[in-house]
């Protein structure tokens, strides 16, 4: 009943709990509650074997992080917390290095039979400008544009398009970037809010922009 501020596609807004709208639409379409389609579609298939996206799993996970907020004695332990599962799609996964691994291979093509190719072209486009390209020039020293596709930014970095997001709950942040065309990427997680975590992924894509060789390596056959 909210009214709209623009025509969709005209004006861009971030508000994360919208997403969780994904959740009803799949399951209207499917019959299948979003955690379940999650863990047949996404999970089983990569081999994401730590991944799950409800709080149960996450709290009796033995080998499960516990989040860390600053304080002025240094850093806090703090409660897992569940309040984000209520709203599963907008909220995040849980998931271990491993996992996250499996799923960057995913979107650098290496698994086609479950994220295909036409689909990271699809969500790589840019929908529409970000106009708050400026407040990453702190750490994306040559960024120059920015914008929004289907649940990424798209960052025109160092005359390359990275695909790039970052998240933050209370006590947990990840980073996560690749480039669809060297397919290559990096993602980061960290159990606090540390200010570390955003030059990981500037620092690394500067660096490997600036060592990798003008010509292509050669190709060779490899036998899995």
């Amino acid at each position: 009943d909210v009214p709209l501020a623009a025509k969709p596609g005209k004006v861009y807004g971030y508000q994360n709990v919208v997403y969780s709208l994904i959740g009803d639409v799949l399951q209207n379409a499917s019959g299948s509650d979003y955690n379940t389609l999650l863990r047949e579609k996404i999970f089983s298939p990569l081999h994401m074997n730590e991944a799950s996206s409800d709080y149960a799993s996450f709290n009796n996970n033995p080998n499960a992080a516990f989040p860390h907020l600053r304080t002025g004695h240094g850093w806090k332990v703090r409660n897992k917390n569940d309040r984000y599962y209520s709203v599963a799609p907008a909220g995040g996964i849980n998931a271990s290095a491993a996992d996250m691994a499996q799923w960057l291979l995913a979107l650098t093509g290496y698994y086609p039979e479950v994220v295909s190719g036409r689909t990271i072209h699809d969500v790589s486009q840019s929908n529409i400008e970000t106009p708050r390209k400026y407040a990453y020039k702190v750490n994306w020293k040559t960024l120059d544009h920015t914008a929004y596709g289907m649940g990424w930014r798209i960052f025109h970095f160092d005359n390359h398009n990275l695909i790039y997001h970052g998240g933050y709950v209370e006590g947990f942040r990840t980073e996560i970037a690749f480039d669809p065309v060297d397919n290559v990427g990096i993602v980061v997680m960290f159990n606090s809010n540390t200010s570390f975590a955003s030059h990981c992924v500037p620092t690394f894509f500067d660096r490997y922009y600036h060592l990798k060789p003008s010509h292509s390596a050669p190709s060779y056959l490899v036998n899995n």
